[in-house]
C-alpha cells in the first residue's frame, strides 16, 4: 500500500505543476504624496499581495482562473490639521503586473515572492491606475466621507493643494498595523455599522442610505486588520 502512495504521488505532484496551482506572496508599498501649501507630505502603506493559480485541471471549469486577494490597510496623508486622505485598497494594482507587463502573470508572481523584482522594483502609478482616495468633511462623522478628485485636491483641501504622484514598491517591511484606527478607531467603525443595520430596520434597501456614497464603503475599505 506505502509503494503504492508513494507512486502515485511521482505521477500526481508533476501533474499538478504542470496545471497549474500555487499560491505566491509578497508586500508592495504603496506611497501618496502631496504638495501642499507647506511643502510635500507624504503617507504609505505596506499591503500583502496574495496571487492564487486555480487553472489545475482539477478543478472544476467554474473555478479555475488566477485570482488576486490585497491585505492590509489604507495609506494615510495627513495634508492639514484634522484633514486626512485616504488611498483605499480598493484599485490598487498587482506590482507584478506593473514590473512585468508582458509576461505570465504566474511566472511573475513567482518571481515576486523571491524579491526579484526588475530594477528599479518601483513604479509611478499613471492617473487610471490610481486607488480611490477619499476624505472626511468631518473625521468624526462616517456619514461625511466623500471621493476625492486625484486631478483636483484643491476642490476638497483648497487652494495650494496637488497630488504629487502615487508609487508602488516591492518591499521587504511587515504588512503596516494601525495607521487607520489612529485616525478612524474603533468606536468610528461601529457607528459607521450602526448606520447601516438603522437603514435595513428603517425601510431596508430602500432606505435613502443606500444610494449614499458612504452606503459603498465601510470598515474593511480602510482595513482587513483584526485586533
Amino acid at each position: 500500500m506505502r509503494a503504492f502512495l508513494r507512486g502515485l504521488i511521482v505521477i500526481v505532484l508533476p501533474l499538478l505543476t504542470l496545471t497549474g496551482c500555487g499560491n505566491y506572496e509578497w508586500h508592495q508599498k504603496l506611497t501618496v504624496t502631496v504638495d501642499t501649501p507647506n511643502g510635500p507630505i507624504s503617507g504609505a502603506s505596506v499591503m500583502k499581495m496574495r496571487v492564487s493559480d486555480q487553472r489545475s485541471s482539477f478543478n472544476p471549469p467554474e473555478a479555475r482562473g488566477v485570482s488576486f486577494t490585497l491585505s492590509g490597510e489604507a495609506a494615510v496623508v495627513q495634508v492639514a490639521p484634522g484633514r486626512y486622505l485616504f488611498a483605499l485598497r480598493k484599485g490598487v494594482p498587482s506590482l507584478a503586473e506593473q514590473l512585468y507587463p508582458k509576461m505570465d502573470t504566474i511566472e511573475s508572481a513567482k518571481l515576486m515572492e523571491k524579491g526579484l523584482g526588475a530594477e528599479p522594483s518601483e513604479v509611478m502609478l499613471s492617473s487610471n491606475q490610481y486607488p480611490l482616495l477619499v476624505t472626511f468633511d468631518d473625521i468624526k462623522d462616517p456619514a461625511s466621507v466623500k471621493r476625492v478628485n486625484p486631478a483636483n485636491l484643491e476642490a476638497t483641501f483648497g487652494p495650494g493643494y496637488r497630488l504629487n504622484g502615487i508609487t508602488l514598491s516591492l518591499t521587504k517591511e511587515p504588512v503596516t498595523k494601525g495607521e487607520v484606527e489612529k485616525v478612524l478607531p474603533a468606536e468610528f467603525f461601529k457607528r459607521w455599522g450602526s448606520m447601516y443595520r438603522d437603514a435595513l430596520a428603517d425601510g431596508g434597501i430602500k432606505n435613502p442610505f443606500f444610494k449614499t456614497f458612504a452606503a459603498s464603503l465601510g470598515r474593511d475599505s480602510f482595513t482587513t486588520q483584526r485586533k
